[in-house]
């Protein structure tokens, strides 16, 4: 007698749910896994944007041995710590300063943040008033407060801000102990 025997049709459906469901548990691992990191990766993206922001910006700071100034867009000085709830605008730091002792040649270096464009950029000007150097510092940048009411008590500059991309919020505080002794005032 011959043995016929084969796959019968119930068979081949309870392999095919077993593949089914293993397929649908591996693909689900996958799809979060790769979700994770996705998500990893921006939330790198972003914190290292705004370490390199930072540190331009501390770099700045750092130069200053003439004055600091803090200004909103429209030149208003800000003269203390500026209030969490105030309206967004554009604001910068002036930064005066001379290279090897040399008081021939005064540099000025401005930071800015402009709410509309969501970018800091950095400016390097002589004392005649022309762009040396121009430079885009950070994008996507949400929110920037800045305080140097302790630059002559303390020698101490505060700024923050928020950088968001791609759905990934990332804020940095910093604040920064001026090396030489400056004065807070306008730039002349």
């Amino acid at each position: 007698m011959k043995n016929n025997k084969g796959y019968t049709l119930l068979e081949m459906i309870v392999v095919v749910a077993i593949i089914a469901i293993f397929s649908a548990t591996l693909f689900g691992i996958i799809s979060t896994t790769s979700s994770m990191m996705k998500r990893t990766s921006g939330n790198t993206t972003v914190q290292m944007t705004a370490q390199r922001a930072s540190e331009q910006i501390d770099n700045r700071l750092l130069k200053a041995n003439k004055n600091i100034y803090a200004a909103y867009g429209n030149s208003q000085r800000i003269v203390s710590e500026i209030e969490s709830g105030e309206k967004k605008e554009e604001k910068s730091f002036y930064i005066t300063y001379t290279e090897n002792n040399d008081d021939t040649q005064v540099w000025l270096d401005i930071i800015t943040w402009n709410p509309d464009t969501k970018t800091i950029t950095y400016e390097k000007k002589n004392q005649g008033g022309s762009v040396i150097a121009k430079e885009e510092l950070a994008t996507g940048v949400t929110w920037f407060h800045m305080d140097i009411s302790q630059i002559e008590p303390k020698g101490m500059v505060s700024y923050d801000f928020t950088i968001e991309k791609n759905g990934v919020d990332f804020s940095l505080s910093q604040n920064i102990y001026i090396r030489n002794k400056v004065t807070v005032e306008y730039p002349l």
